[in-house]
């Protein structure tokens, strides 16, 4: 389908409602007064990268006293600072419109204007993924591939995520599933660079790279694929240098340090399986991935149910290495198991981690409607979740006595639906490819 055909499709309506829908929103929650630390955080690295350069937003100098030094990858520091250079400029446009000098329009300089330009890229990913979810459903299933969109375009948790609280996970997201577009259709350098890019605006997808790596190895030639590695290594090195004159050395220090997750608790207000563990006694107090349970760490136990539910997957890539080119519908359904198995599993998660399962899932609804109910079911839970954790124009210290929070009994429900759910999902999909996997054994040896 050509970029025209999708102007003139009604996809372009549905788009542009979500557009709308998101605008607004944006516009509503964009007072300073009101933001989260995060809004802030991304305002003071825009503002140090656009003033003094994008390496010093690395370094404490020019950092507010009330911030932190960025923790994020380049791309999003580039991200930002750019946004904050169209604010600057948008303000003076503004100024001249209202015929006032530079500092007397309130909203313009206490950080609401700013803010409303940092969620755009955020914004415009959201539309881009729903894009790209019609594309990928287009081809095999023509009837379903609006919806599948619609699914993510209109998902309330998607929306407040991006629009309300000013979170950029829909920017690396957007990446992953232009990957998985550019390899279902055997583009797999667009598909590596695309990986490569998410990362480079935020490390949160890195749990979703042993399974692409082993898909890698089983599609890509050997030597098409040090060769396209080198290529990239080149052009992320490049892309580093306005950073550091030794762009390999920083970045190796770079991902050391920032890798893990800030926090150290088993889970960070995520309803994933550790809730489910830990709820009875949850606030007293908050359990780390440090401590002990039976003759390992729960940040043992976390890593280790990770990687033995990975094999399954690992060998199911591993025997359709040769029998199919990896679908769309196969690349989308394998990557919704990844995110809600790490998401449940991995130690220091954070409520806003499973989002990365929806966009995923929303294409393999197009693909498989039946799964519709789940995806449905875990919306709901997830939204309770973030909504819960964060509240526009609610204090701090109200959010920490959220009655959803501190209701052991509701969250721990909640929790108990998201695990089940998830299992539920991969072991169906297990079972569903290992089964046709048997089949076609069977069939070739009569």
């Amino acid at each position: 389908m050509s970029f025209q055909e999708v102007i003139k499709s009604k996809l372009s309506i549905f788009i542009l409602i979500a557009l709308l829908v998101r605008v607004l929103l944006v516009v509503y929650s964009s007072p300073s007064l009101y933001e989260h630390n995060d809004s802030y955080l991304h305002r003071d690295w825009g503002r140090v990268a656009f003033l003094y350069g994008p390496a010093e937003t690395y370094q404490k100098e020019h950092i507010s006293n009330v911030g932190i030094v960025n923790n994020l990858p380049p791309g999003a520091t580039y991200m930002f600072g750019s946004m904050y250079y169209l604010h600057v400029q948008a303000s003076k446009v503004v100024n001249i419109i209202l015929q006032r000098e530079p500092g007397q329009v309130l909203w313009m300089n206490d950080g609401t204007f700013a803010n409303m330009f940092l969620r755009l890229p955020a914004v415009f990913a959201d539309l881009m993924i729903g894009g790209l979810i019609y594309l990928m459903v287009l081809k095999k299933q023509k009837k379903n591939a609006l919806l599948a969109a619609s699914l993510y375009l209109f998902n309330p948790a998607v929306i407040y995520n991006s629009a309300m609280w000013g979170q950029i996970d829909a920017v690396p997201l957007m990446f992953f599933m232009l990957s998985l577009y550019f390899f279902s259709r055997k583009q797999y350098f667009g598909s590596m660079l695309s990986v490569v890019l998410s990362l480079f605006v935020k490390l949160s997808l890195l749990p979703l790279l042993p399974i692409y790596g082993i898909i890698l190895l089983t599609q890509v030639p050997i030597k098409k694929l040090l060769w396209y590695s080198l290529i990239i290594l080149g052009i992320i090195q490049v892309v580093v240098l306005p950073i550091s004159k030794e762009p390999h050395l920083w970045l190796l220090q770079f991902l050391s340090k920032n890798s893990t997750n800030v926090l150290d608790n088993i889970t960070a207000n995520a309803y994933n399986f550790w809730w489910l563990v830990i709820a009875p006694k949850l606030l007293v107090p908050a359990i780390t991935v440090g401590e002990k349970v039976f003759f390992a760490t729960y940040g043992f136990w976390g890593y280790a149910l990770y990687m033995l539910l990975m094999i399954p997957l690992a060998v199911i890539v591993w025997i359709r290495r040769k029998s199919e080119q990896l679908s769309g519908e196969f690349l989308t359904g394998l990557f919704a198991v990844v995110s809600i198995v790490y998401f449940l599993f991995l130690p220091s998660m954070h409520e806003r981690y499973l989002i990365t399962f929806f966009p995923f899932m929303a294409a393999y609804v197009g693909f498989k409607k039946e799964t519709l109910k789940l995806y449905l079911a875990l919306t709901v839970a997830y939204t309770i979740n973030i909504v819960s954790v964060w509240q526009y124009k609610v204090p701090e210290a109200e959010i920490r006595a959220n009655p959803v929070l501190t209701n052991r009994l509701f969250s721990w429900i909640l929790s108990l639906m998201v695990t089940f759910a998830g299992l539920y999902f991969y072991t169906r999909f297990v079972r569903q490819y290992l089964s046709k996997y048997s089949k076609q054994k069977e069939h070739s040896s009569t």
